[in-house]
């Protein structure tokens, strides 16, 4: 493209570029390309037609789509566009980290829900994966009514321990349910409500 242009749209591969990798670096290369090809166009325009000072823009704009053209030939070769194995780990795990934080900020949100208004909690179905429901909960699970091949399933609890949870909720049946959820981890006490992080 920057030939094909005579030079006048060498920024356009570094914008595609920039776009890609989204590094501050290569945004910095496609705003100089950018600013160069301006001011050479704005310099061509303004100079007097017969003056020497046109042919010399003229000269520096085809250089400029022959400079853009090979070096968008080495950004673009077969083999770089993949990023190196340390880059794309790198990458994989800011993923994977932003999406804990968000499962942990819909679990934050659905507790907040379950305290204030656990008729809106049992609405949305919250704690209950064996149900069809389309809230997302941040995968916490209401151990007081979801069957033992849930709790197994979604806690990773051995039948053992699913036992010894069940018990304690069978035997208080005559008492008013309340809803007590989970995670995976560590358990902590959250006003009337247990619930794990």
């Amino acid at each position: 493209m920057p030939i094909w242009s005579v030079g006048l749209l060498s920024c356009v591969p570094f914008l595609a570029f920039a776009v890609i990798q989204r590094r501050k670096r290569d945004w910095a290369v496609f705003a100089a390309y950018l600013a160069v090809t301006v001011a050479l166009i704005t310099t061509a325009r303004l100079v007097n037609s017969n003056s020497v000072w046109v042919s010399v823009a003229g000269l520096l704009i085809i250089a400029l789509g022959i400079c853009a053209a090979i070096h968008a030939c080495i950004l673009f070769r077969p083999g770089r566009a993949q990023p190196s194995r340390a880059e794309a780990a790198w990458r994989r795990n800011q993923e994977v980290m932003q999406g804990a934080r968000n499962r942990i900020e819909r679990r934050n949100h659905a507790r907040h829900i379950v305290q204030t208004d656990p008729a809106l909690a049992r609405e949305l179905r919250i704690g209950r994966p064996d149900l069809p429901r389309g809230f997302d909960d941040g995968g916490l699970v209401d151990v007081n009514r979801v069957p033992g091949a849930v709790l197994a399933a979604q806690l990773g609890l051995t039948q053992q321990e699913v036992t010894n949870v069940i018990a304690p909720v069978t035997s208080s049946a005559g008492s008013p349910a309340q809803m007590t959820c989970a995670t995976k981890g560590r358990c902590r006490q959250v006003g009337s409500m247990s619930s794990a992080t």
